[in-house]
C-alpha cells in the first residue's frame, strides 16, 4: 500500500469537491440593477420649477409651478395659470395649488388629485359667480409621458399635440 499515493488522492477529491463551493462562496453577485420605473421615481424626487407655455393666436396661457414630489408618493405643486387676450387687453390670473399622490408606470408619470385649488387674483367678483375649485373634482387623475429626466431636468409630454412641461430642478 503506497501512503503517498492514497493521501494525494484524497487530497485531490476534496480539492474537487470544496473547489466549487469555494468558488461559489467568492463569487462576486450581480447588482441588483432598479427597473426603469423605479430609476425614474428616485430621479424624479425633489422640488422642480416648471413652466408650461400653452399659448395660441388668440391667447397667451403659461403655467408656471413649483412642483415637489416626495419619496412616499406625495406630490405638491404651487404656481400660477396666466391666461392673456391680446386682442381684448385683458389678462386673468389665477393661483393654483394642487396636493396629491404620484408614481410612474410605465414611464408615465401618474398623479391623482386629492384637492385642487384655483383662486383667481384681482378679479373676486368672477368667484362670486361661480366655484373654479368644482372644474377639478377630488380624484382627479392624470398622465404623462417623461421624455427626458436627470439630476437637472424633467420633460414631460401630457398630449402629443401640446407643447411638453419642462422643468428644472431647484432643490433635493
Amino acid at each position: 500500500m503506497d501512503f503517498n499515493k492514497d493521501r494525494t488522492q484524497l487530497m485531490f477529491s476534496r480539492f474537487l469537491l470544496f473547489t466549487p463551493l469555494f468558488f461559489a462562496a467568492c463569487a462576486s453577485h450581480p447588482p441588483v440593477s432598479l427597473s426603469e420605473d423605479d430609476y425614474l421615481e428616485k430621479q424624479l424626487v425633489g422640488k422642480w420649477d416648471c413652466v408650461l407655455d400653452l399659448s395660441s393666436p388668440e391667447a397667451e396661457i403659461l403655467i408656471e409651478s413649483t412642483d415637489a414630489y416626495v419619496a412616499n408618493g406625495r406630490y405638491t405643486s404651487i404656481g400660477s395659470l396666466t391666461v392673456s387676450f391680446s386682442q381684448l387687453g385683458e389678462e386673468l390670473v389665477l393661483s393654483l395649488t394642487d396636493v396629491g399622490t404620484w408614481e410612474i408606470i410605465d414611464g408615465d408619470l401618474v398623479s391623482v388629485a386629492e384637492e385642487t385649488r384655483l383662486r383667481v387674483v384681482g378679479h373676486p367678483d368672477i368667484e362670486d359667480q361661480f366655484r373654479l375649485d368644482d372644474f377639478f373634482p377630488k380624484g382627479m387623475s392624470a398622465a404623462g409621458k417623461i421624455i427626458d429626466l436627470n439630476d437637472d431636468i424633467f420633460v414631460m409630454r401630457t398630449f402629443d399635440d401640446l407643447p411638453d412641461q419642462k422643468c428644472v430642478r431647484v432643490g433635493p
